[in-house]
């Protein structure tokens, strides 16, 4: 049903529809945008991101606490909401570069691994919403008049607002975390560097042009 709506809404508002994965700081997934009618060198796309969760191929050694530990504990957790302006620096023939904006809106679980001696526990929180921007390039190719393929990659923060309580599912306790600031416990705004403790956001995808 997600297809034919997008492709409604892309021909009766949008010039571009586009589909495509991205691997972002919580977690990773792949998203269906349209492009609204744009002006000049600005364009605008705005669409939904599907989850992935990818909770069993993730060892998780660092023992992050949020770093591609998103997890989507029901169906509507796997959702989130895509928005991405970009502005074009240059194109030649059928190649191009563009300045690139990143928003994505979510709201999900966390279900992470932590290695202590002698073995694994694994740790739950519940859903909340989170929110990253990133800033970066994406480069395209235009393969036909009406097909484009493009990748993206981008660095930014993610601002996150879980619960500083949760449940360790291996022992059945509840646990707490502590982020210890010059103030004592800053509350339960987190905010997160994309890119810097782990990958940056990336994205690829494949656009058809309605116009």
């Amino acid at each position: 049903m997600i297809v034919p709506i997008a492709l409604l809404l892309g021909r009766g508002y949008g010039q571009q529809v586009s589909v495509g994965g991205s691997i972002n700081y919580l977690s990773n997934g792949v998203h269906l945008t349209y492009r609204l009618p744009s002006q000049s060198r600005w364009t605008l796309d705005a669409g939904l991101r599907v989850m992935v969760n990818t909770y069993a191929l993730n060892a998780n050694r660092q023992n992050y606490v949020y770093y591609q530990n998103g997890y989507a504990a029901n169906l509507w957790q796997h959702s989130g909401l895509l928005v991405r302006p970009q502005f074009r620096i240059f194109g030649y023939r059928h190649i191009g570069l563009n300045a690139m904006g990143n928003m994505l809106l979510s709201c999900h679980a966390l279900k992470y691994k932590k290695h202590r001696w002698p073995g694994t526990e694994v740790y739950f929180k519940k859903a909340a919403p989170a929110m990253e921007v990133t800033i970066g390039l994406n480069a395209y190719w235009n393969i036909s008049k009406k097909v484009q393929v493009n990748a993206g990659i981008g660095y930014g923060i993610a601002l996150l607002h879980y619960s500083q309580y949760g449940v360790n599912l291996t022992t059945g306790e509840p646990v707490t975390t502590i982020r210890i600031g010059k103030r004592g416990y800053q509350g339960r705004w987190d905010i997160e560097y994309v890119g810097l403790d782990g990958m940056p956001m990336f994205t690829m995808g494949v656009s058809y042009r309605l116009k």
